[in-house]
């Protein structure tokens, strides 16, 4: 498990350039040395978990990015999800987490309500968490 934390501040396309190439290296190693790794990447409105599955992550960022637009909100962590005693399953969504974190008087209610939707359309079986 590795977590690479971005330098606060880089526009969007620049944090997805430097996780094509987090991918690309993730890929490298675990095809030379049959090894599964995992990676968080820390931006300024959260973090995601990486995949080298195709499209895994660009809809992992989908949901990043909304996170980071959603003014109700003030982290946003999207990941593998797993459970105790089980290695992450970080090759699909379809049991991606999103852990929410709202911002100061925001109601919880109602960004569950607003993500929920948007959770199943890329996670089926996805896990939507809202902390405090």
């Amino acid at each position: 498990y590795v977590t690479f934390a971005m330098v606060p501040g880089l526009p969007q396309p620049q944090v997805e350039e430097t996780a094509d190439d987090l991918i690309n290296w993730m890929s490298a190693r675990e095809e030379s040395s049959r090894v599964r790794l995992h990676v968080e990447l820390l931006v300024d409105s959260g973090s995601i978990g990486l995949s080298t599955a195709d499209g895994v992550t660009d809809a992992r960022f989908d949901l990043l990015w909304m996170g980071a637009d959603d003014s109700t909100l003030s982290n946003t962590r999207v990941i593998w999800a797993s459970t105790p005693g089980s290695i992450p399953d970080d090759l699909n969504n379809n049991f991606l987490e999103v852990m929410l974190t709202p911002a100061e008087g925001a109601d919880d209610s109602a960004i569950r309500d607003t993500w929920e939707p948007r959770l199943t359309e890329i996670a089926p079986h996805g896990l939507l968490t809202i902390t405090n």
